[in-house]
């Protein structure tokens, strides 16, 4: 029974590593004490397991959405307006895929 409660808190926490290594966690520089990188996530899920791991569960909801905030930034950074149409529109387009207007070399 024992090496059986071992390999759940091993196999728990090497998917809480992984699963935050995906979900980007990164350590802030000014966090609370639940806001950690992945392997502060698994060490604290290895040794206090009964409370690191119901604390990354509800956690993850919060990780997910600043990884799709940053993405969305990142995908709006690359992003321009058309000055016709006022439609969004890839940095690198020279026309425009909504009003077909011709559009400036450089960001508009």
């Amino acid at each position: 029974m024992f090496y059986l409660v071992c390999a759940l808190v091993l196999a728990t926490s090497l998917w809480v590593y992984q699963d935050a290594t995906a979900l980007g966690a990164t350590k802030p520089e000014h966090g609370g004490f639940w806001d950690m990188s992945p392997m502060g996530w698994f060490v604290s899920c290895l040794l206090l397991w009964l409370i690191a791991f119901p604390v990354y569960l509800s956690k993850r909801g919060e990780l997910r959405q600043a990884r799709e905030d940053e993405h969305a930034r990142q995908a709006s950074a690359a992003m321009r307006k058309c000055p016709f149409c006022a439609e969004p529109v890839r940095a690198e387009a020279i026309k425009c895929r909504h009003c077909g207007s011709a559009l400036a070399a450089g960001r508009g």
